[in-house]
């Protein structure tokens, strides 16, 4: 990491601040604040803002060669009326462009690259009962359309659908009767589990159809009086359901493969909370260990070297049966500004599965599958939400590899 001097930064910001709200002549002037590096580069960011003091325009050009220019012009409201981003590196450019209504609220936004490419443009309304609409489309035809909507009794909802030109659809719908409520759930979900979370109150389906006879689903309810249930469908036959009551601690559920008869089991976890035990419909008995640790172990209590352990340390986390297949989770960072998240399965058709997130000046999201016999699927992802949905998908994608791991004996 290299270390900085800052030159009259600290001086030069103070001058910006203070001068703008009571010598707007003056901030209409250039404020420049440079940082120098030990090894002679240097990053330097340029402001300069109207006789009102609003910034105008903001120039940064890194010590990497990059540079990044944004414009803004305001109505008579002082709100902004349009903004423009020009990000530069090496050969590559690209221009973004948002215009406001009169409100301040993002109306159209379009991102080109240098040869002229629209990469992403989108259009949103705005309803006078709150309620947002979106429309979404990317260079390769993939559209992303939302809306979202609050209740006069607090309640919200989120619907969005992403169809894709290989014949994809997926769609999510998400409602709760408190806004606050996604926030006093993911404190319990932090801790526990799903079954903890009794002042949840929401609802979140979502659903994927390939285009090709394949499909899947997953859904996630917790009602008033604290029960829950999660149910997941994946495209390779596997169905799972889990149902709790409001003390979190009594759970019942149903596993399925393909048209084979459903097995049911119900759940007990300790008082401890370390540890819980089922039992199903057919007699079998099974125990988790670690339920509340970084260390989780599932074994068949009448043959104890029949077990699958969950491990996780640091950015890497692993999946293990006692026959041998794994599968890995884990990050690396191959160059600065990208990020990518791996899982890598020891038996199967794939090899890897590769999210990639770029957060360079072309930006965006990539997944990436590479099979055992080296072909590679490579697929762009329109926006962060259809990331999220894929990340959905890979779970079920890991339930079926630990389920069909599990019956290789």
């Amino acid at each position: 990491m290299k270390t900085c001097i800052s030159r009259g930064a600290a001086a030069a910001l103070a001058l910006a601040l203070a001068v703008q709200p009571a010598f707007p002549a003056l901030a209409a002037n250039p404020t420049t604040i440079t940082t120098e590096y030990t090894d002679g580069t240097r990053d330097q960011t340029e402001y300069v803002y109207d006789s009102s003091g609003n910034l105008i325009r903001e120039t940064q050009a890194m010590a990497d060669g990059s540079r990044t220019s944004t414009s803004t012009t305001y109505g008579e409201n002082g709100l902004p009326q349009w903004k423009q981003t020009v990000s530069s590196s090496g050969t590559s450019r690209i221009t973004e462009e948002s215009t406001y209504d009169g409100s301040g609220n993002v109306t159209h936004y379009v991102k080109t690259r240098e040869d002229g490419t629209v990469l992403l443009e989108r259009t949103t309304s705005y309803g006078e009962d709150g309620s947002t609409l979106s429309r979404e489309q990317d260079y390769l035809g993939t559209l992303c359309q939302s809306r979202d909507s609050l209740g006069e009794d607090g309640s919200f909802s989120l619907e969005v659908n992403i169809s894709r030109t290989d014949g994809s659809t997926r769609t999510m719908a998400w409602s709760t009767a408190n806004p606050f409520a996604m926030y006093l759930g993911s404190l319990y979900l932090d801790d526990t589990s799903l079954m903890d979370a009794g002042g949840f109150f929401t609802v979140l389906d979502y659903s994927v159809d390939y285009g090709d006879g394949r499909s899947g689903n997953f859904h996630m309810e917790t009602q008033g009086d604290g029960t829950s249930s999660l149910s997941l469908r994946t495209a390779d036959g596997l169905s799972f359901l889990l149902t709790g009551n409001a003390d979190g601690e009594t759970l019942s559920s149903q596993l399925a493969r393909g048209d084979q008869p459903a097995v049911s089991g119900a759940w007990r976890v300790d008082d401890s909370r370390a540890s819980a035990s089922i039992t199903t419909d057919t007699g079998k008995s099974f125990s988790i260990s670690g339920w509340d640790g970084e260390f989780l172990t599932f074994s068949d209590t009448e043959d104890g070297n029949h077990f699958l352990t969950f491990m996780e340390q640091e950015d890497v986390a692993e999946l293990r049966l006692s026959n041998g297949r794994t599968a890995v989770l884990s990050e690396a960072n191959p160059e600065p500004g990208l990020a990518q998240y791996l899982i890598t399965y020891s038996h199967g058709d794939v090899a890897q599965e590769i999210l990639e997130v770029d957060e360079g000046i072309d930006g965006g999201s990539k997944l990436r599958t590479v099979y055992r016999d080296g072909t590679v699927k490579e697929e762009i992802l329109i926006n962060d939400t259809e990331r999220n949905f894929r990340l959905m998908e890979i779970i079920g994608r890991l339930a079926d590899y630990a389920e069909t791991s599990w019956n290789a004996g």
